[in-house]
């Protein structure tokens, strides 16, 4: 028998939500609490069943309804992480957790496309842009991680322009899709910017406050005026500090930030009005 949502939650949905967080408990304390007499490989094989197990009920349960929406998110989200815990034990107890985030950005994005919930896309994203942090760490080598941050930014802006163009094409929710990239975008070139990359931070933001302000004038979304907004004033005022040191680049920077601010501002209240 179907069981519709009425705005509440019901017996049966709270009794999931209840009866997969005792299994994980139970799960996780047996492990923890025999991790001396088990081998990585026996704990890692428990959670990669667990995962497994949690894949087949997100199938078995499916989104036709809130109920099963809200159930089958929790439940994509619990394999997302139990392999993810999986991947920790078995390939990262020696370094930075690229493997783990990968395992867990796999499972929860492909499921993203099935359930297209908030919530999900949130973990999803999460994981991804974790997996472009620790993936770097692990593979590049450089003085000071400089080398590896670099490699995560340009990581991130990749990250975001496909967030961007999924977005663009209805495939994930349009506003939450546009605010994850847009703030990725924006911590990736202060990432490059801190790192003395200016050239390449300049560029790029040049390039994003361009690109999300044109689909601003299409989408009328407001995460694309915002992220044009707050990358366009705070990449000016860097330029013009940097090339004037000093108290008098510090004051022309702010000066060159308020600019593109009141610029931006006034041509966006010129365009058509937001649907």
């Amino acid at each position: 028998m179907e069981i519709k949502s009425s705005g509440r939650p019901v017996p049966a949905e709270i009794g999931g939500y209840l009866g997969g967080a005792l299994i994980l408990v139970s799960i996780v304390t047996y492990v923890s609490m025999h991790t001396d007499q088990m081998r990585p490989g026996i704990q890692a094989t428990i959670f990669f069943i667990l995962s497994s197990i949690l894949v087949a009920l997100t199938f078995l349960l499916g989104n036709d309804n809130e109920v099963q929406t809200r159930l089958s998110t929790v439940l994509a989200i619990g394999s997302a992480i139990t392999l993810a815990i999986g991947s920790a034990i078995l390939f990262d107890m020696d370094g930075p957790p690229a493997r783990t985030f990968l395992a867990g950005a796999i499972v929860s994005t492909f499921f993203l496309f099935r359930i297209k919930s908030a919530l999900l896309h949130i973990v999803a994203y999460g994981f991804l842009g974790l997996s472009c942090l620790a993936i770097p760490a692990r593979l590049v080598n450089g003085p000071g991680d400089s080398e590896s941050l670099i490699a995560t930014s340009l990581c991130w802006q990749a990250l975001a322009s496909i967030w961007i163009y999924l977005a663009y094409e209805k495939r994930i929710d349009k506003t939450l899709g546009y605010l994850s990239a847009a703030a990725t975008l924006f911590v990736s070139i202060q990432v490059q910017f801190i790192q003395g990359e200016r050239l390449i931070s300049h560029l790029v933001a040049a390039s994003a406050v361009l690109v999300t302000y044109k689909l601003f004038l299409i989408e009328k979304s407001w995460p694309l005026l915002a992220a044009a907004i707050a990358i366009g004033s705070v990449s000016a005022a860097e330029f013009i500090a940097s090339s004037l040191d000093g108290f008098i680049g510090a004051v022309a920077g702010l000066f060159t930030a308020g600019v593109a601010l009141v610029i931006i501002a006034v041509i966006s209240l010129r365009s058509p009005s937001q649907q």
